[in-house]
Protein backbone atom coordinates (compact mmCIF):
# COMPACT_ATOMS: atom_id res chain seq x y z
CA UNK A 1 0.00 0.00 0.00
CA UNK A 2 2.65 2.76 1.15
CA UNK A 3 4.30 1.96 -2.56
CA UNK A 4 1.22 2.61 -3.81
CA UNK A 5 0.33 5.84 -2.25
CA UNK A 6 2.86 7.33 -4.40
CA UNK A 7 1.59 6.62 -7.61
CA UNK A 8 0.26 10.52 -7.89
CA UNK A 9 3.72 11.68 -7.45
CA UNK A 10 4.75 9.63 -9.91
CA UNK A 11 2.34 10.80 -12.62
CA UNK A 12 3.35 14.40 -11.93
CA UNK A 13 6.82 13.77 -12.36
CA UNK A 14 5.91 11.87 -15.77
CA UNK A 15 10.10 11.00 -16.37
CA UNK A 16 11.35 7.63 -15.90
CA UNK A 17 11.64 7.75 -11.73
CA UNK A 18 13.84 5.31 -9.23
CA UNK A 19 9.99 3.80 -8.71
CA UNK A 20 10.29 2.49 -11.81
CA UNK A 21 13.21 0.12 -11.13
CA UNK A 22 12.31 -0.23 -7.94
CA UNK A 23 9.22 -1.94 -9.22
CA UNK A 24 11.08 -4.47 -11.19
CA UNK A 25 13.64 -5.40 -8.93
CA UNK A 26 11.02 -6.38 -5.88
CA UNK A 27 10.58 -9.49 -8.02
CA UNK A 28 6.71 -9.80 -7.55
CA UNK A 29 6.36 -12.75 -9.85
CA UNK A 30 9.19 -15.78 -9.42
CA UNK A 31 9.90 -19.00 -11.06
CA UNK A 32 12.48 -21.90 -11.27
CA UNK A 33 14.67 -19.62 -13.07
CA UNK A 34 14.25 -15.61 -13.34
CA UNK A 35 14.50 -12.97 -16.65
CA UNK A 36 14.04 -9.52 -16.11
CA UNK A 37 13.01 -7.89 -19.55
CA UNK A 38 13.77 -4.07 -19.06
CA UNK A 39 13.33 -0.80 -21.78
CA UNK A 40 15.47 2.05 -21.78
CA UNK A 41 16.04 5.19 -23.42
CA UNK A 42 19.42 6.40 -22.06
CA UNK A 43 22.45 4.84 -23.19
CA UNK A 44 24.11 4.51 -20.06
CA UNK A 45 21.32 2.49 -18.42
CA UNK A 46 21.80 -1.14 -19.44
CA UNK A 47 25.26 -1.85 -17.57
CA UNK A 48 23.38 -0.21 -14.85
CA UNK A 49 20.20 -1.90 -14.75
CA UNK A 50 21.78 -5.24 -15.69
CA UNK A 51 23.93 -5.01 -12.13
CA UNK A 52 21.27 -4.34 -10.67
CA UNK A 53 19.22 -6.89 -11.79
CA UNK A 54 22.23 -9.59 -11.24
CA UNK A 55 22.40 -8.11 -7.16
CA UNK A 56 18.88 -9.07 -6.94
CA UNK A 57 19.51 -12.59 -8.20
CA UNK A 58 17.64 -12.89 -11.68
CA UNK A 59 19.27 -15.10 -13.73
CA UNK A 60 19.38 -12.64 -16.59
CA UNK A 61 18.15 -9.54 -17.82
CA UNK A 62 16.99 -8.52 -21.15
CA UNK A 63 17.58 -4.86 -22.27
CA UNK A 64 15.80 -2.92 -24.94
CA UNK A 65 15.81 -0.01 -26.29
CA UNK A 66 11.57 1.04 -26.32
CA UNK A 67 9.87 3.77 -27.09
CA UNK A 68 9.61 5.81 -24.03
CA UNK A 69 11.54 3.53 -21.76
CA UNK A 70 9.14 0.27 -22.42
CA UNK A 71 9.82 -2.59 -23.71
CA UNK A 72 8.61 -2.55 -26.91
CA UNK A 73 10.78 -1.03 -29.44
CA UNK A 74 10.08 1.32 -32.29
CA UNK A 75 8.12 -0.32 -35.04
CA UNK A 76 9.68 2.27 -37.88
CA UNK A 77 13.19 2.13 -37.65
CA UNK A 78 16.09 -0.17 -35.88
CA UNK A 79 16.84 -0.53 -32.22
CA UNK A 80 18.79 -2.35 -29.90
CA UNK A 81 18.41 -4.94 -27.40
CA UNK A 82 21.29 -6.01 -25.11
CA UNK A 83 21.38 -9.83 -23.90
CA UNK A 84 22.93 -10.14 -20.05
CA UNK A 85 23.43 -13.18 -18.34
CA UNK A 86 24.06 -12.79 -14.65
CA UNK A 87 24.94 -9.56 -15.01
CA UNK A 88 27.54 -9.97 -18.16
CA UNK A 89 26.58 -9.05 -21.23
CA UNK A 90 26.75 -11.70 -23.87
CA UNK A 91 25.10 -10.10 -26.91
CA UNK A 92 24.50 -6.68 -28.20
CA UNK A 93 21.87 -7.01 -31.11
CA UNK A 94 20.57 -4.45 -33.31
CA UNK A 95 17.10 -5.06 -34.25
CA UNK A 96 15.23 -4.06 -37.58
CA UNK A 97 11.35 -4.53 -37.45
CA UNK A 98 11.89 -4.93 -41.37
CA UNK A 99 13.41 -8.12 -40.81
CA UNK A 100 10.60 -9.55 -38.78
CA UNK A 101 7.68 -8.56 -41.30
CA UNK A 102 6.75 -5.42 -39.48
CA UNK A 103 6.69 -2.29 -41.51
CA UNK A 104 4.48 0.61 -39.84
CA UNK A 105 4.61 4.46 -40.36
CA UNK A 106 4.16 5.14 -37.03
CA UNK A 107 7.07 3.93 -34.38
CA UNK A 108 4.30 3.31 -31.78
CA UNK A 109 0.36 3.18 -31.27
CA UNK A 110 -1.34 6.28 -30.89
CA UNK A 111 -4.53 7.31 -28.98
CA UNK A 112 -8.00 8.63 -30.59
CA UNK A 113 -7.37 12.24 -30.07
CA UNK A 114 -10.40 12.19 -27.08
CA UNK A 115 -8.24 9.58 -25.01
CA UNK A 116 -5.35 11.19 -25.11
CA UNK A 117 -5.01 13.83 -22.07
CA UNK A 118 -5.84 10.61 -19.89
CA UNK A 119 -8.58 12.11 -18.45
CA UNK A 120 -11.16 9.45 -19.50
CA UNK A 121 -9.17 6.94 -17.96
CA UNK A 122 -11.90 4.31 -17.62
CA UNK A 123 -12.22 4.57 -21.37
CA UNK A 124 -8.30 4.61 -22.26
CA UNK A 125 -7.96 1.11 -20.50
CA UNK A 126 -10.84 -0.34 -22.67
CA UNK A 127 -9.47 0.65 -25.37
CA UNK A 128 -6.14 -1.03 -24.58
CA UNK A 129 -7.77 -3.84 -23.42
CA UNK A 130 -9.50 -4.13 -26.85
CA UNK A 131 -6.67 -3.35 -28.82
CA UNK A 132 -4.76 -6.48 -26.28
CA UNK A 133 -7.25 -8.76 -27.00
CA UNK A 134 -7.87 -8.46 -31.28
CA UNK A 135 -3.89 -9.15 -31.24
CA UNK A 136 -4.13 -11.79 -28.69
CA UNK A 137 -6.77 -13.64 -31.34
CA UNK A 138 -4.54 -12.53 -34.02
CA UNK A 139 -6.27 -9.36 -35.61
CA UNK A 140 -3.21 -7.50 -37.45
CA UNK A 141 -2.55 -3.75 -36.28
CA UNK A 142 0.12 -1.89 -34.69
CA UNK A 143 -0.68 -3.82 -31.41
CA UNK A 144 -0.29 -7.15 -32.77
CA UNK A 145 3.18 -5.82 -33.95
CA UNK A 146 4.29 -4.65 -30.98
CA UNK A 147 3.15 -8.75 -29.56
CA UNK A 148 5.26 -10.08 -32.37
CA UNK A 149 8.36 -7.56 -31.88
CA UNK A 150 8.92 -7.90 -28.39
CA UNK A 151 7.83 -11.67 -27.73
CA UNK A 152 10.40 -12.23 -30.85
CA UNK A 153 13.44 -10.51 -28.43
CA UNK A 154 12.43 -12.23 -25.29
CA UNK A 155 12.01 -16.06 -27.22
CA UNK A 156 15.39 -15.27 -28.60
CA UNK A 157 16.98 -14.07 -25.53
CA UNK A 158 15.96 -17.40 -23.68
CA UNK A 159 17.05 -19.62 -26.16
CA UNK A 160 13.90 -20.53 -27.49
CA UNK A 161 14.79 -19.52 -31.24
CA UNK A 162 18.02 -19.41 -32.91
CA UNK A 163 17.12 -16.42 -35.22
CA UNK A 164 14.59 -13.53 -34.71
CA UNK A 165 12.83 -14.13 -37.80
CA UNK A 166 12.00 -17.60 -36.91
CA UNK A 167 10.74 -16.22 -33.16
CA UNK A 168 8.53 -13.43 -34.81
CA UNK A 169 6.95 -16.72 -36.99
CA UNK A 170 6.47 -18.67 -33.63
CA UNK A 171 4.78 -15.51 -31.99
CA UNK A 172 2.36 -15.04 -35.15
CA UNK A 173 1.45 -18.72 -34.93
CA UNK A 174 0.17 -18.66 -31.04
CA UNK A 175 -1.33 -15.22 -32.02
CA UNK A 176 -2.69 -16.37 -35.24
CA UNK A 177 -4.33 -19.97 -33.80
CA UNK A 178 -6.27 -17.57 -30.89
CA UNK A 179 -4.12 -19.94 -28.14
CA UNK A 180 -3.13 -16.95 -26.29
CA UNK A 181 -5.97 -15.21 -25.76
CA UNK A 182 -7.90 -18.35 -24.61
CA UNK A 183 -4.88 -19.48 -22.25
CA UNK A 184 -5.09 -15.81 -21.01
CA UNK A 185 -8.71 -15.97 -20.70
CA UNK A 186 -8.37 -19.73 -19.11
CA UNK A 187 -9.25 -20.20 -14.92
CA UNK A 188 -6.88 -21.07 -13.10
Amino acid sequence: KPLHDLVPLRNKVVKRTVLNTIETLIRPIRGKKTHSILGYVHKAYPPIYAALCEKVGFDSSLLIRGVEGGIVPSLRQKGLMISYYKGVEKARVETDPKLLGINRELRAITFPKELENGIKKDLLAEYAVNLGRSALSGESGMFYDGLVYSASLILWHLGKSKTLPSAADRVREVLNSGKALTRLAAKP
